[in-house]
């Protein structure tokens, strides 16, 4: 009998988790591909234990967005606790900033960094095209 519950569970455990949607625009509207312009969404992945390294990411972001407001979108703020996108797009390291273009990772930037590298690394990806 716990044999039959064991793999009952376990199957059901797999059923729901191939359930989960490819679409994950359909959830989230922002990530939707949008026609008129290919400008990325930027997804900054936050939690509260490490928010205070999460500094360096704002005021890049905002001295970008500033200097290139045509290649930055407005950042979208995704709490740890928001299991779709996080496992969706494998965060395990907190803080991480992710540049998305029709749901492919355009850039990956995680943990801990200075901000010039930050700074750095969003300008190389935004200006290379």
């Amino acid at each position: 009998m716990n044999r039959l519950c064991v793999i009952i569970l376990m199957t059901s455990c797999l059923y729901m988790s191939s359930c989960q949607s490819d679409n994950i625009s359909a959830d989230y509207s922002f990530l939707e591909e949008s026609q008129d312009n290919k400008v990325p969404e930027t997804l900054l992945f936050s939690n509260n234990t490490d928010i205070q390294e999460e500094h360096d990411y704002y005021d890049a972001l905002r001295i970008l967005q500033k200097k290139y407001p045509d290649r930055l979108n407005s950042t979208h703020i995704v709490s740890e606790s928001d299991h779709s996108l996080v496992n969706y797009y494998g965060i395990d390291t907190f803080p991480t900033l992710l540049l998305i273009e029709d749901l492919e990772v355009k850039l990956r930037i995680e943990g801990a960094n200075e901000f010039s590298s930050i700074l750095n690394e969003l300008k190389y990806t935004l200006l290379d095209d």
